[in-house]
C-alpha cells in the first residue's frame, strides 16, 4: 500500500493586502501549481490514492472558478482520493460539496466515522458539518477489521481543550487504525501512540508567515511496516529572521544577516539590540527587495521609540504612529512626540 497524504491548502484564501498585484497573483499561481505537482506525483508514484485531510478549500463556499480548476485536476488524476472537509470548508448543505459535488473517483466524507473496505485494506473518514466541534470524532472508535491495514483522514487537534475535533493520544491509541491522515495543523509532525502511526501533514503551499518556511505533502508505504517520508513541495517560502543589529553599522551588513535566497522567499525581518542611527531603513529594505520577493521589516530595538523608525514598521505600533503624524501634522513637533510617546506607552 502507498499513499499520498496531504492538506489545508486553502484554496481561495485572502492574502495581506499590503502585497502588490504582481506577489498576489504569483502566489496564487504556485498554490496552483503545487496541488498539479502533488496530483501528478500521486498519479506518476504508483500510488494506491491520495487522502486529503480538510481545508482543501478556505471557505465553503470559494469562487467557482477556483473550484472547478480544483474537480478539473481531481478528475485528470483519475485514482481514488478521499477528502475529509474541515472546520474552514465544512460539508453543509450550502456548501460547493454538497451542491457541486466532486467526480466519480472522489469520496467526500460527510459527518460521523465511515469506512470504505477493499481486498487488502479499508479506508475510514469523518468530516466537519460546522466550522466547530468540541466533541472528538475518535470517540469510542474501533476498526472494523483488525486484521487488516487501516487507514482514517480527517481534520482535527491533539489538544483536550480544542474545538476543533479534540484528539486524544488514548483514543488514537485504542482505534486499532494503522495510520491516522490529520490535518488543521499547518506544520508537519507526527508520533506514535500503541500501534498507530499519526501525523500531520501541514500545508504544501504556505500563504503566510504563520504557515512556516516551507511547505510538504506525507508519502506513506506500508509493506512489512509503515514508513512516512516527508517531501518539499513548496515553490515560494516564508522566511522569518530576528538578528541583533547592535555592532551592525551599515545595511548591507545588516542585509547580509538575511543571507541571499532563491527567487521566490519572502522575508520578515526583526531588529533587535541597538540600531545605529547611520542606518537607514528606506536603504536597508530596497537593498533588501532586490534580493527578495516581499521583505517586511519590524524594529524591536532598545532605541526603537525613535518615532522615525517605528513609522516604518509593518505592525499596531507603525499604524498608529503613522495615523497620529498625520492627524497632528499642523501641532506644535515637541507636542507631537509627547502624544506619541504617551499613545505607545499604553499599546
Amino acid at each position: 500500500m502507498k499513499f499520498i497524504h496531504t492538506g489545508d491548502i486553502h484554496f481561495g484564501c485572502k492574502l495581506k493586502s499590503e502585497y502588490s498585484e504582481s506577489i498576489t497573483k504569483l502566489l496564487y499561481e504556485n498554490q496552483k501549481k503545487v496541488f498539479e505537482e502533488i496530483l501528478n506525483f500521486t498519479k506518476s508514484g504508483n500510488c494506491d490514492f491520495l487522502l486529503i485531510s480538510g481545508d482543501l478549500f478556505d471557505s465553503e463556499n470559494p469562487d467557482l472558478s477556483i473550484y472547478n480548476f480544483v474537480y478539473d485536476k481531481l478528475e485528470a488524476v483519475k485514482i481514488p482520493v478521499y477528502i475529509a472537509p474541515g472546520n474552514h470548508d465544512p460539508y453543509t448543505p450550502p456548501s460547493c460539496y454538497k451542491k457541486y459535488g466532486m467526480p466519480s473517483n472522489v469520496h467526500i466524507f460527510k459527518g460521523e466515522p465511515e469506512i470504505i473496505e477493499t481486498e487488502n485494506y479499508d479506508i475510514y473518514g469523518c468530516a466537519f458539518t460546522a466550522s466547530h466541534t468540541n466533541r472528538s470524532m475518535l470517540e469510542n472508535f474501533r476498526v472494523k477489521n483488525p486484521h487488516k491495514k487501516s487507514v482514517m483522514v480527517m481534520h482535527g487537534e491533539i489538544k483536550a481543550d480544542s474545538f476543533y475535533n479534540p484528539v486524544s493520544p488514548k483514543q488514537i491509541e485504542e482505534s486499532g487504525l494503522s495510520y491516522l491522515a490529520l490535518g488543521h495543523i499547518h506544520l508537519p509532525s507526527d508520533g506514535i501512540a500503541g500501534n498507530t502511526c499519526y501525523a500531520f501533514c501541514g500545508t504544501p503551499q504556505p500563504m503566510s508567515f504563520k504557515d512556516g518556511q516551507k511547505g510538504y505533502i506525507n508519502i506513506v508505504t506500508f509493506e512489512n511496516r509503515l514508513k512516512i517520508e516527508k517531501a518539499e513541495t513548496s515553490i515560494h517560502e516564508f522566511t522569518s529572521i530576528c538578528t541583533d543589529v547592535t555592532m551592525l553599522k551599515n545595511e548591507e551588513t545588516i542585509a547580509n544577516m538575511a543571507g541571499n535566497p532563491e527567487k521566490g522567499t519572502l522575508l520578515d525581518l526583526t531588529l533587535t539590540g541597538e540600531l545605529s542611527d547611520a542606518v537607514s531603513l528606506e536603504k536597508l529594505k530596497k537593498i533588501l527587495t532586490e534580493r527578495f520577493l516581499y521583505v517586511n521589516i519590524n524594529v524591536a530595538c532598545k532605541n526603537s521609540s525613535d518615532i522615525s523608525l517605528i513609522k516604518n514598521e509593518n505592525s499596531l505600533r507603525g499604524e498608529f504612529v503613522r495615523v497620529a503624524l498625520d492627524k497632528l501634522k499642523d501641532y506644535d513637533s515637541d507636542f507631537v512626540k509627547q502624544v506619541i510617546n504617551e499613545g505607545l506607552s499604553r499599546l
